[in-house]
């Protein structure tokens, strides 16, 4: 299996936190490219984490043969422009929460990759959590009885 050249749409706090770390951990995945709305701190970026491609726009990322699919950590009110720019250039594409500010961009959204036939997901980490993997056990066991509100804290360190 061919490693998936990432391109990074609103790459700030989130990508040198988490991403870049992530990435380098990664067997199949890696990240090759970046583009911020800051084009000075791109270069700092693209320099300090060795990201061999550093973008002047999101249509330049979205259209380079050097990137096979779009990771948009953009701002929320960006995330719909720049999914459907992706699908539009043919990439698949992983989408930080939310997914888009109404549900029908949502719709849009889907729709341009099924039209496309690529790949649309959310980045919703805490699916493979294990306490929600145990929290769906306990509910299907029936051992917390049939659950009609659920609240929910997240600690980070």
């Amino acid at each position: 299996m061919r490693t998936v050249r990432y391109g990074i749409l609103g790459f700030g706090l989130h990508g040198i936190r988490r991403l870049v770390p992530a990435y380098r951990a990664a067997g199949q995945s890696t990240l090759a490219g970046i583009w911020r709305r800051d084009p000075v701190k791109a270069e700092q970026n693209g320099r300090e984490f060795g990201i061999p491609h550093v973008f002047a726009s999101a249509e330049e990322l979205c259209t380079s043969p050097e990137i096979d699919a779009v990771f948009v950590t953009s701002p929320d009110a960006l995330h719909c422009e720049h999914t459907l720019l992706a699908l539009e250039h043919g990439k698949h594409v992983l989408c930080e929460k939310p997914l888009a500010m109404a549900a029908s961009d949502v719709e849009s959204m889907i729709a341009a990759a099924a039209k496309g036939g690529l790949c649309f997901g959310a980045a919703q980490n805490f699916r493979y959590n294990p306490s929600s993997d145990r929290i769906r056990s306990w509910i299907a066991e029936g051992r917390i009885g049939q659950p009609r509100l659920a609240h929910c804290r997240l600690a980070l360190h």
